[in-house]
């Protein structure tokens, strides 16, 4: 993983004793390592690696565009409340696969009834006389028409019996703030 985020000691970056590696030849670095570096990073775990691998604590101080972007994180940072939950359980890239079945469902109907995109929502902000009361009763309709009723039921399921294998959103508020303070150090 260090090899992938900082490419060969000596090749592409230096470290310097106490210090997180810095990169000494980036184009060098993008043009042998670069294009790969997104995949593979996924086979490891930043958390694991200490707290060279955090985001901010890749930037070096010495370059003006990358101590801006360090400044900028840690001013949007200052605004996260922690108080605030999510709607989930968790983020939507650690929730649980589910089979195929309710996999099905949760395609048929992302396009009617996402809160992100889904038609139904659209339709309730650009159609005059169509309200959001109307919108919510058709998206309902819609996804029990579809089976919702049995996503519900897996997740609830899935939730109950499995919550502690989960990374929920607390597990991602403390990771947030261990990282923030390991950073600050």
């Amino acid at each position: 993983m260090k090899t992938m985020y900082y490419g060969f000691e000596g090749v592409h970056s230096r470290t310097d004793p106490g210090r997180c590696p810095q990169m000494t030849d980036l184009d060098k670095w993008r043009t042998e390592f670069n294009y790969g570096s997104g995949d593979f990073a996924m086979l490891a775990s930043p958390i694991l690696s200490g707290t060279c691998y955090y985001g901010i604590r890749k930037l070096d101080d010495a370059d003006e565009g990358q101590r801006e972007v360090k400044r900028m994180f840690e001013l949007n940072s200052s605004y996260v409340d922690f108080g605030l939950h999510i709607a989930g359980p968790t983020h939507s890239e650690h929730m649980p696969q589910p089979p195929k079945t309710i996999q099905s469902i949760l395609t048929r109907t992302a396009s009617m009834v996402s809160a992100s995109d889904g038609e139904t929502w659209v339709k309730a902000i650009l159609t005059p006389g169509y309200s959001a009361a109307q919108a919510r009763s058709d998206a309902i309709a819609a996804w029990d028409k579809a089976g919702g009723q049995l996503v519900d039921s897996w997740y609830r399921n899935y939730y109950e019996h499995w919550k502690d294998r989960m990374i929920l959103t607390e597990d991602i508020y403390r990771i947030f703030k261990e990282q923030s303070a390991d950073a600050a150090e």
